[in-house]
């Protein structure tokens, strides 16, 4: 696997990561300060929302790319390893326009409904907020798609990951 992508993979990684344990902390603190009868985080929901957005959208580019994403095998076990590699690019290619597409529709219906003054959640946060990490996901894992369909499509595999 080339430098650049191993950083990148180790970067979301990363995000994912603390992500999950800004989640658990932020719900473990708020159980304890209700039950201890102290108060409660206002906008929890925002928090746990957005928090499980950006562990979601860091990890699904990175399971594409590490190839640890779901794959059925229908009809391919004849097949050589290479011929299936090249079958996992063409599914790839078609998977990439989609998530690009759908990335490109839900950034777009983030900043309409911001241009309208719609604001989300108890904390009246921005839409672009949850609209943006929903379609940096998709557009990431839209990117990874491509990037792996471009080694696959050689009938090889990625570095020791794949």
């Amino acid at each position: 696997m080339s430098k650049a992508l191993s950083l990148a993979v180790k970067a979301l990684t990363w995000v994912a990561v603390l992500a999950i344990f800004g989640l658990m902390s932020i719900v473990t603190f708020d159980v304890i300060v209700r039950n201890v009868g102290v108060t409660h985080v206002r906008g929890m929901m925002d928090y746990v929302s957005v928090l499980l957005l950006l562990a979601a959208g860091a990890t699904i580019p990175v399971a594409f790319v590490i190839n640890r994403h779901l794959v059925v095998e229908l009809g391919t076990y004849a097949l050589t390893d290479s011929a299936k590699m090249r079958l996992e690019a063409v599914w790839l290619l078609l998977g990439a326009p989609l998530l690009l597409t759908l990335s490109w529709l839900v950034w777009h219906e983030g900043v309409s409904l911001a241009e309208r003054g719609q604001r989300m959640g108890t904390l009246g946060w921005s839409p672009i907020v949850f609209h943006g990490l929903v379609a940096a996901s998709m557009g990431l894992g839209g990117l990874a798609c491509l990037l792996m369909a471009a080694v696959k499509g050689t009938g090889r595999r990625l570095g020791s990951i794949d």
